[in-house]
Formats: C-alpha cells, structure tokens, sequence
C-alpha cells in the first residue's frame, strides 16, 4: 500500500428493536456515527425509526426486511467548501441473513439501500457478506466483503477481510 493513506473509517452505531408481541412484525430505531477518509465524509450521524419483518427466523436460517426513515446530518470532504455540510432525511431499505449449514458454514449479510428523499441522486449502498467455516467448536476461519458507495461525493470502496475467529463462552 506504500505510505499513502487509502482507509482510515470509525463507525459506531446503537439499535433497539421493540416487539410488540409474538408475530413477525417488530419496530427498530437506530443511532449511527461514522467517519470515512475512503468515501470523504468527515463525520456523518443517521437516527431514524421504521417497521422490520422476519420472512423466516429459526436457529439455521434468518431472513429479513426493514423499511424506514433516517435523518442525516454530515459534514464531507468536497472541492465544493458549500456542499461540505449537509442535512437531509433517507429512505432506509435493509435485507439481512444468515444461514447455518450443518452448524460448520455460516452465511451472512446486511445490505442497505439509502435514498434521499427527494433526490434520487443522493443515495448510499452499504453491504457487508460473510462466509465462515467452523473448524471445532471454538475455532472457525471467516471472510467479509463490503462494498459502501457515497454518491454524494463520488466514492466507494470494497473492503476484504479474512481471519481466525476464536469464540469461548464462560
């Protein structure tokens, strides 16, 4: 990579998920804050509201659609000094998995469609898929591509990960 700086990102982010009662329905709500050197935001910090269903939710397979509304507020890194600073309200769109075959391959993704309201060419995609593949009860070996674009400033990147993942529970 050399010593030029390509991705220095922080995300962070609070949920809470409120079921009503036993069906497959249930209402989330969201903080996030995130900082991207790659897709030039300075800082950005999304909250909002919205409804999820599971189509399917069982030990070996998870499937699920959220709708809602986010508020925005960014400030960016542009040639444009008035555009740095922004706010505005998204549709946020997100499709989640996982799936466990055999309890030794696991499946797994969040993807996110984020319109601007009003504005058809401010969006963002963000999505992040795993594969691991348990090794023994505690050892397993993992990969997660993530694809993240920020129309708003032109950028994106794609983002591979691989490692050993050690799980104990005591």
């Amino acid at each position: 990579q050399g010593p030029r700086l390509t991705n220095n990102d922080f995300s962070t982010t609070a949920d809470f998920n409120l079921y009503p009662d036993s069906s497959k329905l249930y209402y989330w709500g969201l903080a996030n804050f995130t900082t991207s050197y790659s897709l030039r935001i300075r800082n950005q910090l999304q909250g909002g509201l919205g409804a999820a269903y599971n189509f399917v939710n069982t030990p070996s397979a998870w499937l699920n659609l959220s709708e809602g509304i986010i508020y925005e507020a960014s400030n960016l890194n542009t040639a444009d000094p008035e555009k740095n600073q922004y706010q505005t309200f998204r549709n946020s769109l997100r499709l989640a998995y996982k799936f466990v075959i055999r309890n030794a391959l696991t499946f797994s993704g969040t993807n996110y469609w984020q319109p601007a309201l009003g504005n058809s060419s401010d969006y963002t995609i963000r999505t992040s898929n795993s594969l691991g593949v348990k090794l023994n009860t505690w050892i397993s070996i993992g990969t997660t591509i993530s694809y993240n674009r920020f129309n708003r400033t032109g950028s994106e990147n794609l983002l591979f990960t691989y490692g050993l993942i050690l799980e104990k529970y005591f």
